[in-house]
């Protein structure tokens, strides 16, 4: 059955997926001068009740792991996480558990499982979403604004539009046990 998932694979090449994310809700909290002030949102940017893309893409010809979060609407990434060639390699030959890949480098570092996801990058918002049902997740993501003694903290409800993210994942796990890839 594994060679025969691999072969599949190497068919295929490509996998990815697209959910849509409804803000729930979105805070602001800032400090000037000593004095606190809430905010439920930044100028210019998503509101509650917006829908912001959550894109993920693997292919293993390269191989190379995209997974990013943009307000589409307003065109503004979000946050994003990108690993490719040796360094997906490396992250995927070590998993540090048995159903959660993490792909990090000096920069960044990114959870992907069956019911989690991370992305961590410095200078970006940190988001972490969950399954709750199927193929429907739940996400919080937090971050501090740069110029200014503020933090972002906002919610997401998020459905699966494209793509299927558990044969994404048992793609990059049956990689991660080929001993001869890239070779």
């Amino acid at each position: 059955m594994a060679a025969m998932r691999f072969a599949t694979i190497s068919e295929a090449e490509q996998f990815d997926g697209k959910m849509n994310c409804q803000v729930k809700t979105n805070t602001v909290i800032e400090i000037e001068e000593g004095l606190p002030s809430t905010y439920t949102g930044i100028e210019d940017r998503f509101e509650v009740g917006d829908t912001l893309e959550l894109t993920y893409e693997f292919g293993d010809s390269l191989p190379e792991f995209y997974l990013s979060l943009e307000d589409v609407k307003r065109g503004i990434p979000v946050t994003y996480s990108y690993v490719g060639g040796d360094d997906l390699l490396e992250a995927i030959s070590a998993p540090k558990r048995s159903d959660i890949l993490v792909f990090e480098d000096d920069f960044s570092q990114t959870s992907f499982g069956k019911d989690y996801i991370r992305i961590e990058v410095i200078g970006h918002p940190e988001l972490r979403l969950t399954r709750y049902y199927k193929s429907d997740w739940q996400g919080i993501a937090s971050g501090f604004i740069a110029a200014a003694h503020a933090a972002q903290i906002y919610t997401l409800d998020c459905r699966t539009v494209s793509g299927d993210i558990d044969n994404t994942l048992e793609a990059l796990f049956e990689l991660s046990t080929n001993e001869n890839y890239g070779e």
